[in-house]
């Protein structure tokens, strides 16, 4: 469908040629993307955030503008709606909140105050080890690990309380599947 072609093309345009992320932004491309994430279909809407994520990589202005168009609520939306059936949107969502998140303090403060922490335990969660084990979403996880260690590196209690106690170390044998982590949880 045209959603989806649009969404499409924009996302490898972006991911093939550095050139390209100031002019999709001058085309006033963002905001459509950003409405893609959640009027979208479904296969329209992994395209939007993949789209967004090559927009934010290494760029604060790009990524404030980003930011700016409302994408971190729809990007949150996707990741908080992850299940085994719906797992495309959600994991290049939290691609591209762990790409924003990257770029600077204020970006990192933005994701978050969203809620950013929870959401990506609550999708460590509900992926479980048997997801893990699913190529991309496996890179992903360990995507989404890493960002939540740099979003809250003194966390360990959070993440454990986030987690409650039982489900605790299921979320460590996970993290653990998918990686051999040198971050000490």
């Amino acid at each position: 469908d045209v959603q989806h072609n649009a969404a499409d093309t924009l996302a490898h345009i972006l991911g093939v040629d550095d050139c390209a992320e100031d002019a999709v932004v001058a085309a006033g491309a963002i905001e459509p993307l950003v409405q893609l994430l959640t009027d979208g279909n479904e296969h329209a809407q992994p395209c939007a955030a993949v789209a967004l994520d090559h927009l934010s990589h290494q760029s604060v202005t790009r990524a404030k503008a980003v930011v700016a168009a409302g994408a971190i609520e729809g990007l949150m939306q996707q990741v908080m709606d992850y299940t085994w059936m719906n797992r495309d949107a959600p994991v290049a969502s939290a691609d591209a909140l762990c790409t924003i998140a990257a770029v600077n303090a204020e970006c990192k403060d933005a994701v978050v105050t969203a809620g950013a922490i929870e959401a990506f335990v609550q999708m460590l969660l509900k992926a479980g080890i048997a997801d893990s084990r699913v190529p991309d979403l496996r890179r992903a996880l360990i995507d989404i690990h890493k960002a939540y260690c740099d979003l809250d590196p003194w966390g360990r209690k959070d993440f454990k309380k986030l987690c409650g106690d039982r489900k605790f170390h299921e979320v460590l044998a996970m993290i653990a599947s998918v990686e051999d982590l040198n971050t000490d949880l």
